[in-house]
């Protein structure tokens, strides 16, 4: 294969890396958005009061859990 051809070749393949790697990364966001989805201000502020003045109870198992839910 003369020189000027696989130079050709091997700009031709970068181009094609560049292009896939440009998708993969467009990807990749897409599904950062999936998994870290934005959380309204005021969502986050009710969850806030809601820890200030609620009653909770803690629970050592599932099992301990699933007994009290159930009574």
């Amino acid at each position: 294969m003369p020189r000027t051809a696989l130079l050709e070749e091997i700009a031709k393949d970068t181009k094609a890396i560049r292009n896939r790697l440009e998708d993969i990364r467009m990807h990749v966001s897409e599904l950062e958005a999936d998994i870290h989805p934005s959380v309204r201000h005021s969502y986050i502020r009710k969850l806030d009061r809601i820890e200030k003045k609620g009653k909770f109870k803690t629970y050592t198992s599932i099992k301990e859990l699933k007994k009290n839910i159930e009574k």
